[in-house]
């Protein structure tokens, strides 16, 4: 996080925090240790990874009268990570804010600023409305990096919110304003998005990259979700950039989602999302479909299975994930088994170093909460 809004956010916190003496300040954090081994490494890349990470978070709140609270969120990532070249074997070492926020809350009010986490949007894996997070449900820590913004949130009665933003780019030279309304109807969701991003981007789902939207451009979205005998929801928005010469033409992302849960021992949970981009205005042979199937099993009272499978209808090529979770109430023991196209399968393309996501892999990780 850039020093800028790190200085002015602790100027805006110094004066409540003066006042809050005899206020109690409450640690919280997880721990994560995970050891990966895989058969498709980059070239000159070691087969196997270790990372260790942490994130302390504190936070302090003092409530006020008539339900109003004002509260602070601060929280650092920090790890080491062996996952360089097999000639040097380095290690390295990072750390970063992850959450340094002020809110102000109240009945018909949320007024919060900062680096903050905001997501929305009913889907679970093929994401068209994850525009400031990268949700994975592939991480058990369920992390996700934040955004500098000041988010206000209005709600005019109980089956209404209104959403308003403004997101800062780390350097203080972007501001991208949005707007959302949402709305609880008998049978499920609604929401409608407007979101002027003047940041060039690369726009991910999942595992895969979908598609670059470069430059200065303009989102209008919609989502529902329904609630009945099977749950059923739809992302989608269409992109109007600005005009660039490096700009695409129009874009439109569309997925539909459903779900149900079958009465197989503890509950089979089935979910199915389909995503289709088609081609570009100015790009008629472009075009994407994706699918994603997740399904998830609960064993016991400790215990649960969960697969994740994506298939790329254009390449043919599918993408599949298992799981097996032992949670008790602060930690989780996980064994994971990735399955993805190998890295010659791309041919001459530009590919990630990273080792996971390509060939066979598996993975351990161990998830500490307190």
């Amino acid at each position: 996080m850039n020093l800028r809004p790190c200085a002015l956010l602790a100027g805006l916190l110094w004066l409540p925090v003066a006042t809050w003496a005899g206020q109690p300040l409450r640690l919280q954090g997880q721990l994560w240790a995970t050891i990966t081994g895989g058969d498709d490494p980059a070239p000159g890349f070691r087969p196997h990874a270790e990372l260790v990470g942490y994130i302390p978070t504190l936070s302090l709140a003092r409530e006020l009268p008539r339900g109003r609270l004002i509260d602070l969120e601060w929280a650092y990532r920090a790890g080491w990570a062996a996952t360089g070249l097999d000639s040097t074997g380095s290690t390295t070492t990072f750390g970063r804010h992850h959450r340094l926020w002020a809110r102000y809350s109240s009945p018909a009010l949320e007024a919060r600023f900062g680096l903050q986490k905001i997501a929305f949007g009913p889907g679970r894996i093929l994401r068209p409305l994850a525009w400031f997070d990268n949700i994975d449900p592939e991480d058990p820590t369920n992390q996700t990096d934040g955004v500098n913004a000041l988010r206000l949130r209005f709600f005019p009665s109980a089956n209404l919110a209104l959403w308003s933003w403004v997101v800062i780019s780390d350097q203080w030279q972007y501001y991208s304003p949005g707007v959302r309304l949402e709305a609880a109807l008998p049978l499920g969701e609604v929401g409608l998005t407007w979101y002027d991003q003047r940041q060039s981007g690369f726009h991910s789902l999942g595992q895969m990259p979908v598609a670059p939207l470069w430059g200065h451009n303009r989102r209008l979205a919609l989502d529902l979700r329904y609630d009945g005998l099977i749950g059923l929801w739809t992302e989608s928005f269409l992109v109007l950039p600005r005009a660039a010469p490096q700009n695409p033409g129009r874009q439109l992302f569309i997925m539909l989602g459903g779900d149900y849960t079958f009465g197989i021992g503890n509950g089979l949970y089935i979910m199915l999302e389909q995503l289709w981009l088609p081609a570009a205005d100015d790009d008629p042979s472009g075009g994407q479909q994706l699918a994603a199937l997740l399904a998830s099993w609960p064993l016991g009272s400790f215990d649960q299975l969960m697969v994740i499978l994506y298939h790329d209808w254009d390449s043919s090529r599918t993408y599949s994930y298992f799981r097996w979770a032992r949670v008790y109430d602060r930690t989780s023991f996980n064994i994971m088994v990735s399955r993805n196209p190998r890295r010659s399968d791309y041919g001459n393309q530009f590919l990630d170093p990273n080792l996971a996501g390509f060939g066979t892999s598996l993975n351990f990780m161990l998830v500490y909460n307190h």
